[in-house]
């Protein structure tokens, strides 16, 4: 229990689960739905970011376009956590979901009327940051709906088919999109995303969200449910723990998916077929993770498990790092980044089902929030760093002092924080929050 200032001692009664058979089938339409709706936007946004590539020749215009996609969801994510938990995610999920494809028929209607590049090119980067305020609401949204509507038992089942559908959609996504720029113009392959949203549109609106009761504060602002969601990840021993510590493992790991296409072509002296094969094995590995999770049944130590896998996915980044230059031994690296490739599946969707089991469904969107945050932030922050690193140090010596520091730093955490203690706190997880 946690008490601040003047403010009143208040229990959060945990709420029984209101999901079951009806509801996860309702949810599986649902979802199929969103993930048509992702492959028209990554049709779309592939298409997009190729023209821009195209006319500007500018990586400072590419740089700006990932800021400003990005960057709002740091921003706005807690607060899209706070909405979710208080208004309907339905309504949340349909708006967002109108106000992205409007976005896109805007853009269509300006390639129509033959506008000047420059004109659509700002419209264009208009239309990202836009993207980037509602999927800050989107991703929250639909991540807190999750537990409401699937049965606590088949949590693993169902992220690890999202996990599997999202990364077949993002594979296939830029496929289609290279596919049709050669034989259709923009705007027309931006149709793509509308019609997919209308798509989308038919299964949302039959879809019924079962209503949660809330207990909350009197009179309750922004900051105190903010940090309620705080307070709920608190309350696991351990949790807290673990998502820093995951979020600075992930700042290490960030330098070698930034860093990784220099890293073959310049440092190893490699072309885009080494690359190719290379790249085949580690999206082979991370469909390998996610089928195997849908098909596994529910783990009975999942942060036992989380741990030897972050630890085996270490190793194949040690394996990357320590790859000879001369003869370049692109199978030795090809292993380290399949083995990195089925274990960072598996220890996403693990840690997803932790949150969405024990924490308490009417937290949801302010946990799933404040977890967002805390990781998204640290992305940025490790591609700048990286860049800058790199500069001044050889790319395989820093690859490798990651790697070590990632080893060293996580038996650190196992020894001296309760991250340890995480599984012997699922009982204590629907504690009392204020």
């Amino acid at each position: 229990m946690i008490q601040n200032g003047n403010e009143e001692k208040h229990e959060l009664t945990p709420i029984s689960s209101p999901n079951n058979h009806e509801t996860y089938r309702g949810y599986l339409s649902f979802w199929l739905g969103q993930l048509i709706s992702l492959l028209g936007s990554s049709i779309a946004s592939f298409a997009l970011v190729w023209w821009m590539t195209d006319i500007t020749k500018s990586t400072f215009i590419l740089g700006l376009a990932s800021l400003l996609a990005f960057g709002p969801s740091v921003i706005l994510t807690p607060f899209a956590g706070v909405l979710a938990d208080r208004l309907n995610r339905k309504y949340i999920i349909g708006i967002v979901d109108f106000l992205q494809a409007s976005a896109t028929l805007t853009l269509i209607i300006l390639f129509w009327l033959n506008f000047d590049p420059e004109i659509v090119l700002f419209c264009f980067l208009g239309l990202i940051t836009l993207k980037g305020i509602l999927q800050s609401f989107h991703v929250t949204a639909v991540m807190s709906l999750t537990p409401i509507m699937v049965p606590t038992g088949k949590l693993q089942q169902f992220n690890s088919w999202n996990y599997l559908g999202t990364a077949l959609v993002n594979l296939a996504g830029p496929v289609i999109a290279a596919f049709l720029s050669t034989v259709i113009e923009i705007h027309l392959i931006l149709y793509i995303d509308v019609i997919t949203f209308l798509l989308s549109i038919i299964p949302l609106i039959r879809i019924k969200i079962p209503q949660l009761q809330r207990q909350i504060l009197r009179n309750p602002t922004f900051k105190q449910e903010f940090k309620a969601g705080l307070a709920a990840i608190r309350n696991i021993q351990g949790l807290l723990a673990l998502l820093l510590i995951a979020s600075i493992l992930n700042l290490l790991v960030t330098p070698l998916i930034t860093l990784f296409p220099y890293y073959i072509n310049v440092t190893h002296q490699g072309d885009i077929t080494d690359f190719a094969f290379i790249m085949m094995f580690f999206q082979g590995g991370i469909m390998a993770g996610s089928i195997f999770m849908s098909l596994k049944k529910e783990f009975q130590r999942k942060t036992l498990i989380m741990y030897i896998l972050i630890y085996l996915e270490f190793l194949g980044y040690g394996v990357v790092a320590l790859t000879p230059k001369v003869p370049s031994i692109f199978l030795m690296m090809s292993l380290g980044m399949l083995v990195i490739g089925i274990c960072n599946p598996i220890v996403n969707i693990l840690f997803q089902t932790i949150i969405q089991q024990k924490v308490p469904l009417e937290m949801q969107g302010r946990v799933m929030s404040v977890i967002l945050t805390v990781t998204g932030s640290i992305s940025p922050l490790g591609m700048f760093l990286s860049g800058i690193v790199a500069e001044l140090v050889d790319i395989t010596f820093l690859f490798s002092v990651c790697f070590l520091i990632g080893v060293m730093g996580f038996t650190f955490a196992l020894i001296v924080t309760d991250i340890r203690h995480l599984d012997q706190s699922y009982q204590k997880a629907l504690g009392t929050v204020t």
